[in-house]
């Protein structure tokens, strides 16, 4: 197991050093090849109201761990979204677009294509393929719009990021970010859950970040955004502007939906522990467990605990087969016998639980009550 090494960080959104802790915890993750243990402290600027992690793992190691990522199986966000708001800014059919950290996302820039001359991604994590792989191999001034699609929260330095995508777009160029939305995290703590996320942006704070690093935000919203959790911005380069000045409000809003939000992830462990009675409940009568999905939620359902030789863990993707440590990962075709006789199962999404359910009646031949499965998430 990896342990990051930490590096000191103020707030990039106007600098100050004024911070208070909100919530810690570690966790384990894991990529191809590695598990990684993470140490998260949530912290928000008392000054501007920028929520964000602090101590950050440093750059390098970052690099390796996203580098060794899983590529993404399925689309989860609507491509539909995606392509609308692009097509209302772009110039043209001979305009240049470049989609930075798309992972896997051949079925978006597929449909893309159908309006742009020149198509380029930019993407770190060296399962996928990609044309360019840091903002340093992108020509200066070549691009006339780019996106970042839920990438600004996984940058320990946004600030600097925005500065070198700035570099790459042509005078008036397009940049779209979607991020998870603070203000949603009461209702909606996805953003707040995955320790990869060091960055949490309300559209103010994103706005005035951007401002500093010489964008216009033309457009800010929810219900554009391609998923459920985020907003959307549309950024124009223009000059750059000096950061506004403190705002308490924003600080008080911000430190209260953090707070609610992390009361979700509480009560997400909460129900994972409800889980492993019933796997250990089960296991006392011989009755078959199947827990589908090894992702984040899995790995701390697993964490500490010793998995009965009843309860059989199940996922699509065939990488994930070595995904726990002396635990095998079973495709779900490869289980049908397993799947039939199953007394209970732990579906570990809800985005794909109606999928996993509809899944199981056409291939096991098995309808299941809403009594025999429970969904684990954050929301």
């Amino acid at each position: 197991m990896k342990s990051f090494k930490f590096e000191k960080r103020d707030c990039d959104c106007c600098g100050s050093r004024n911070i208070e802790e909100l919530s810690s915890y570690s966790v384990k993750t894991r990529t191809l090849s590695e598990i990684y243990l993470w140490k998260v402290r949530n912290v928000i600027c008392r000054s501007c109201g920028f929520a964000f992690v602090s101590p950050v793992p440093g750059n390098d190691m970052l690099k390796q761990y996203y580098g060794d990522s899983f590529e993404l199986s399925q689309v989860n966000y609507s491509i539909e979204k995606r392509i609308s708001l692009i097509r209302k800014y772009m110039e043209g059919r001979n305009s240049s677009f470049l989609e930075i950290g798309g992972n896997n996302s051949s079925a978006f820039l597929k449909e893309l294509s159908k309006y742009f001359r020149k198509i380029c991604t930019m993407e770190i994590n060296q399962s996928c393929t990609s044309v360019f792989r840091n903002a340093g191999d992108v020509p200066a001034s070549s691009i006339d719009m780019a996106s970042a699609y839920f990438v600004l929260e996984h940058i320990t330095r946004p600030k600097d990021f925005l500065l070198s995508y700035r570099k790459i777009l042509k005078d008036g160029g397009i940049l779209i970010v979607e991020i998870p939305n603070l203000y949603i995290y009461p209702q909606n703590p996805a953003g707040i859950f995955q320790c990869e996320h060091v960055n949490h942006f309300s559209p103010v704070t994103l706005c005035r970040m951007a401002a500093s690093c010489g964008y216009e935000m033309l457009e800010v919203g929810q219900n554009g955004c391609s998923r459920a959790f985020g907003f959307v911005a549309v950024l124009r380069k223009a000059a750059i502007r000096k950061s506004s000045k403190p705002d308490p409000v924003e600080y008080m809003f911000g430190k209260a939906c953090m707070l609610e939000g992390y009361e979700s992830v509480i009560r997400l462990e909460k129900n994972m522990i409800s889980a492993r009675k019933s796997i250990l409940s089960m296991s006392k009568k011989g009755r078959p467990v199947i827990i589908w999905g090894a992702n984040w939620i899995c790995l701390r359902l697993l964490n500490n605990f010793r998995i009965p030789d009843n309860a059989v863990v199940i996922d699509r993707d065939l990488k994930k087969k070595d995904y726990f440590s002396g635990i095998s990962v079973r495709l779900p075709e490869d289980a049908i016998s397993q799947i039939r006789k199953s007394s209970f199962f732990i579906i570990n999404t809800r985005y794909y639980a109606d999928e996993i359910v509809s899944w199981i009646a056409k291939h096991a031949k098995r309808k299941l009550q809403k009594s025999e499965y429970c969904v684990l998430d954050y929301y």
